[in-house]
């Protein structure tokens, strides 16, 4: 079931990775961004983080960068660790949450 309010539109691969970032609340684009020839998009467990990543072998753009939920570009890596075909492979192991216990005594 998807849970959130926060969407990614994205043209992966020869659609030349042009990316939209929606609001779902009031259906309005919060930014448009683009990661040239991506080829997979992918949300953390937290609803607040994107990445994007390009995992074919090209000699050039073949690597990741992460998104905050509103379409900001955080952080750029050009090149993945030769080897890997996807940045979940050890480059990008977002972890799982556990619940978050508020009203657990201590």
């Amino acid at each position: 079931m998807v849970q959130g309010k926060f969407l990614v539109l994205g043209g992966l691969k020869a659609m030349n990775g042009q990316l939209e970032f929606f609001s779902a609340d009031d259906g309005e684009v919060m930014n448009a961004a683009e990661h040239f020839m991506c080829t997979n998009i992918e949300w953390d467990p937290t609803g607040r983080y994107v990445a994007t990543s390009v995992t074919h072998i090209h000699q050039m753009e073949n690597g990741f960068n992460i998104w905050l939920f509103n379409g900001t570009l955080l952080y750029r890596c050009a090149r993945l660790i030769p080897g890997l075909t996807s940045p979940v492979q050890g480059v990008l192991p977002f972890r799982t949450c556990g619940p978050l216990l508020f009203n657990s005594v201590i």
